[in-house]
């Protein structure tokens, strides 16, 4: 929804013809803040600083940042950051890169107990995802980067501010006919099929490419 938001409406500049819009634009931010949802992290500083700063606006010159303004404190926003300015760093686009350690750390394996054959198998494709995602981490699975896994498991490219509500996690279950990982993004789970006794799990050459097509197209896991 905000990449959406972005494109249309801030990417070309405001447009001044539809500055009501820019009301429900604000709700949508605050609602998205407020809920733990990722944050609007696109506006420049000029804006940044008419929307948070105490100067009064000059409503003709700036109809579509009143507008917004208003939105976003239907919700206490602005009031809020006025309170206490250092939350403004959060609109900053200074996010950290996501990194190979912190994916793993995110999406937590479910094994089996110990001793059981399908821990083994399940260890197996396990190893062989931790060297896709330096694959990917590396460059080399085209324009796949680690945010394409992290949203294709939770539907977000990022971490929350204040972490996941539900933790992200991989399942593993029984190779049937693919071995095409899918997500359920409501519960942040991936399922990853395993190698059975009768199944083998294929090389790193073609279970990667396998991982490409689920990772770049969202009907296996957005959709």
């Amino acid at each position: 929804m905000l990449q959406e938001i972005k494109k249309k409406y801030f990417d070309n500049g405001f447009r001044d013809l539809r500055a009501n819009v820019y009301v429900s634009i604000g709700k949508l931010f605050a609602l998205s803040i407020l809920q733990n949802g990722k944050v609007p992290q696109f506006m420049d500083t000029e804006t940044l600083d008419k929307i948070f700063g105490d100067e009064p606006l000059n409503l003709e010159e700036n109809r579509c940042i009143c507008s917004l303004k208003e939105g976003l404190d239907t919700l206490g926003i602005v009031e809020a950051v006025r309170n206490l300015p250092t939350l403004r760093h959060i609109f900053s686009n200074n996010s950290p890169r996501l990194t190979v350690k912190k994916l793993i750390q995110l999406l937590k394996p479910e094994f089996s107990e110990r001793g059981s054959n399908r821990l083994t198998l399940e260890k197996n494709v396990y190893s062989s995802f931790m060297r896709y995602i330096r694959e990917v981490s590396a460059g080399r699975r085209g324009t796949l980067n680690l945010e394409s896994i992290l949203e294709f498991v939770t539907g977000n490219d990022q971490e929350p501010l204040l972490g996941f509500e539900i933790e992200p996690s991989i399942l593993f279950t029984e190779c049937t006919e693919s071995f095409l990982p899918m997500a359920n993004t409501c519960i942040c789970r991936m399922t990853l099929p395993r190698g059975t006794q009768f199944v083998t799990l294929p090389e790193d050459l073609s279970l990667f490419e396998i991982y490409d097509l689920s990772f770049s197209n969202n009907y296996y896991g957005l959709k």
